[in-house]
């Protein structure tokens, strides 16, 4: 058995513009799900054709390099900073804490005051 409510007039209205609403809502959505999924196939489509160029542009410096001459460039002195970071050793590696590279650092500069 099926029971049925009355409803009034402005009852009536107000759930028909409701349902509207969502059906204008849902189509909505519908229609941007459909536009980010074109563009998303867009942004991929330029994905690939940017890792093609890219690769071209790898093999293009490859071969250039292949074309260059080889130059022997005689023995530089190193610099200071590389002699320095070869006697720390591996402990140099490690990060340093903020006071202890304050120390170094203050050390440094009273060493060339």
């Amino acid at each position: 058995m099926t029971e049925y409510t009355k409803l009034s007039f402005q009852e009536a209205i107000y759930g028909k513009r409701s349902l509207l609403q969502i059906q204008l809502e849902l189509l909505t959505i519908v229609k941007r799900i459909k536009e980010y999924r074109s563009l998303r196939n867009d942004e991929f489509a330029l994905k690939i054709a940017l890792k093609n160029k890219v690769d071209e542009t790898l093999m293009a410096v490859q071969n250039l390099e292949k074309l260059l001459p080889k130059v022997k460039v005689p023995n530089m002195p190193q610099r200071e900073e590389h002699e320095e970071k070869e006697s720390l050793g591996p402990s140099f590696q490690r990060e340093l804490s903020i006071d202890q590279e304050l120390e170094r650092i203050k050390a440094k500069l009273a060493l060339l005051k």
